[in-house]
């Protein structure tokens, strides 16, 4: 019988996983992209918001998904955002668990 632990995306960080797998991240340089005069705008609004709100659902809202509707529409709407949507892993069922959070889908998008 399999055992599985329940451990939400929130539950972790990028230095845990990397030590925990063994892991070395790679850098790549890449073509500059300036910002659109909309994303420094509207980063500029929202950097003053967080400073009064520094939750993680306030930072996505107002720094995280500017940037991937800009990145989307850079791309031509080439991917799906989802919002609300936390992926775990339910240990009884071997399934899936929605909770909060945003995922990007591209190509063909499924959801339950």
């Amino acid at each position: 019988m399999r055992r599985y632990i329940i451990i939400a995306y929130s539950d972790f960080n990028l230095n845990q996983v990397k030590a925990q797998f063994n892991l070395t991240e790679k850098t790549i340089d890449m073509l500059p992209i300036s910002a659109s005069d909309w994303l420094t705008e509207i980063l500029a609004i929202g950097y003053n918001l967080i400073m009064t709100s520094s939750s993680e659902k306030a930072r996505s809202e107002l720094l995280v998904n500017p940037v991937l509707l800009e990145l989307r529409r850079r791309n031509a709407n080439a991917f799906a955002i989802y919002s609300g949507i936390n992926l775990d892993i339910d240990n009884s069922h071997e399934a899936l668990l929605f909770q909060e959070s945003t995922y990007l889908c591209s190509g063909t998008c499924y959801t339950c």
